[in-house]
């Protein structure tokens, strides 16, 4: 007998793990944030910042899965609720411009050294 998943366990699932990396990465930005002012090494910096780089894209593909998921299955009852909407909106604007910092980061430090 073949069980098929149902889309709002899988939205259940997307928008918790959505919410983890959102929250895990705030919490490795404040963790770079303040190893430059404890004086970390390089390679502690370096090794944080690919942790981040990491929860970010993981991310944005989670959030852009959970946005996206409804509207491809063309159901109307998986569509997130208006709260959610906004904090997967907010969140992700914020992980994709942490992203491009961070990139433009990369770069300077590749540049200087």
């Amino acid at each position: 007998m073949r069980h098929a998943i149902d889309g709002k366990r899988i939205l259940f699932i997307a928008g918790r793990v959505n919410a983890f990396l959102f929250f895990w990465s705030l919490v490795l930005f404040l963790l770079f944030t303040l190893s430059n002012y404890q004086r970390f090494l390089d390679a502690d910096q370096k090794f944080i910042m690919d942790l981040l780089t990491a929860a970010l894209v993981l991310h944005l593909i989670t959030g852009l899965f959970y946005l996206l998921f409804p509207v491809l299955r063309r159901d109307a009852s998986l569509h997130p609720r208006p709260g959610r909407l906004v904090f997967m909106i907010v969140s992700l604007s914020f992980s994709f411009l942490l992203m491009l910092v961070l990139v433009s980061f990369s770069v300077w430090i590749s540049f200087s050294s």
